[in-house]
């Protein structure tokens, strides 16, 4: 049982980072069509409380999985989450925060896709 929940927190992840995706690539295109939505994309507390929930979700789900265990995963979280925190907490990289955040969260997705498929999954939670 143990294995099943840790495959949904990674599913749940990958969930998340298709969510900022959508957000950072489709919101523009609505924005410009209706132009008083807009003011809910230009607040940076959204992409702020994204990745103060996308960055415990992440390290939760590869530390209860194992897989922190495996340095290429690690180094992936790295990257993913160092590219989404410093876009949504650096201003002065406002004007890279797309491309950043769309980086990131693809990075967190590919992640959580090959933690998902890892063997190490059955032998973390025996343990």
């Amino acid at each position: 049982m143990p294995a099943i929940k840790n495959r949904y927190l990674d599913i749940m992840a990958i969930g998340l980072s298709a969510v900022c995706v959508v957000h950072c690539l489709a919101l523009p295109v609505i924005f410009a069509i209706l132009p008083f939505l807009g003011a809910f994309n230009e607040n940076p507390v959204v992409h702020r409380l994204l990745v103060s929930v996308a960055g415990p979700l992440c390290v939760f789900a590869l530390v209860r999985s194992g897989g922190w265990k495996h340095w290429r995963l690690v180094g992936l979280a790295i990257a993913g989450l160092g590219l989404l925190g410093a876009a949504a907490f650096l201003p002065v990289l406002a004007v890279y925060e797309m491309p950043m955040s769309v980086a990131g969260a693809s990075l967190l997705a590919v992640l959580h896709l090959i933690n998902a498929r890892q063997p190490h999954h059955k032998a973390a939670c025996m343990s």
